[in-house]
């Protein structure tokens, strides 16, 4: 009976995996950078910022403010996220970030830096005809080729000799096409970094689950995690990398 094929998948997420690989390493899964930047507080309203800029249905977002003239104005838009985004949470938790205050700056400097990064993203977008501002109807057309954000992810393994298929499972941030690199890249917004093994591993998961949702469009060299310390970091691995890593993940997972 032990030995009898299992149809059904055995169901994983991207955090028991990253967790095992950084076990296995001999490290910690995530590894702060000196004493990290943000507080509990700060790192909450840096995730609500983000997802409401980049929504496309909310009052918030980029595409309430930008249009075929204004797409790559970081200005611009820098102000619209302080004034309807930032600021306001600062006024509602000005009681208690009042003692928060290397959090607070830290936080605007991260907010300022998503705001360059989507500014140069979205100028090159436009270039590159991935996306269009309607005149007629007022709104961005193609967004939907160049962001996936909050979206379900999963990658299904199935191999000679598993007992059943192994499914992974995760929800990222956000993630965006890069027009020039011709790549995708993970936005992260934690506030500290993992061990390079787990950020490898991480990568390819989310590369090979990317390829699962949107068949052809990950087969490309490379995938970049994106992150916020608060200044940007980009990691980037190259095909050789996610090819080894590949190799590993379905051992492990099996």
């Amino acid at each position: 009976q032990a030995d009898m094929p299992v149809s059904e998948p055995v169901t994983l997420s991207v955090s028991d995996v990253v967790r095992e690989i950084a076990d296995v390493a001999g490290g910690s899964p995530a590894v702060p950078v000196g004493e990290g930047w943000a507080t509990s507080l700060t790192g909450t309203l840096f995730h609500e910022i983000a997802a409401q800029l980049l929504r496309g249905e909310d009052h918030g977002s980029w595409q309430s403010v930008l249009d075929r003239d204004t797409a790559g104005d970081t200005g611009l838009l820098t102000r619209h996220v302080y004034q309807t985004l930032l600021g306001p949470k600062l006024l509602q938790h000005q009681a208690v970030l009042q003692s928060q205050t290397r959090a607070v700056l830290s936080l605007w400097t991260a907010t300022q830096e998503l705001c360059r990064m989507l500014s140069e993203l979205l100028s090159a977008g436009q270039a590159r005809g991935l996306i269009r501002f309607s005149p007629e109807q007022l709104r961005w057309e193609g967004a939907d080729s160049l962001f996936l954000t909050e979206t379900a992810l999963e990658w299904v393994i199935s191999k000679h000799g598993f007992r059943a298929p192994v499914r992974i499972r995760g929800v990222a941030d956000a993630v965006w096409f890069h027009p020039v690199d011709q790549s995708w890249c993970v936005l992260e917004l934690k506030t500290s970094r993992r061990s390079p093994e787990a950020e490898l591993s991480q990568a390819c998961l989310y590369h090979r689950m990317i390829s699962a949702t949107r068949p052809g469009a990950a087969e490309r060299s490379a995938i970049a995690l994106v992150y916020f310390r608060p200044e940007l970091e980009v990691v980037t691995f190259n095909a050789d990398q996610l090819r080894a890593a590949q190799s590993r993940l379905e051992a492990l997972a099996g």
